[in-house]
């Protein structure tokens, strides 16, 4: 049952960029560096753009 539905936090990259590689296992594997966290914090700081965190059980 889910638990809570929020927005995705700033820190939670690693774990959103690891359900993308979980879901498409062929996609290119993104590294963390200086201009995907750039990116990151623009797709952040528009209201146009979301991403919403599902949490079941916890």
């Amino acid at each position: 049952m889910i638990d809570k539905v929020r927005l995705i936090k700033k820190d939670e990259l690693k774990s959103l960029l690891s359900l993308y590689k979980y879901l498409i296992p062929d996609d290119l594997e993104l590294e963390v560096d200086t201009e995907v966290i750039k990116h990151w914090d623009e797709i952040l700081s528009d209201p146009n753009i979301f991403y919403l965190v599902i949490e079941e059980d916890g």
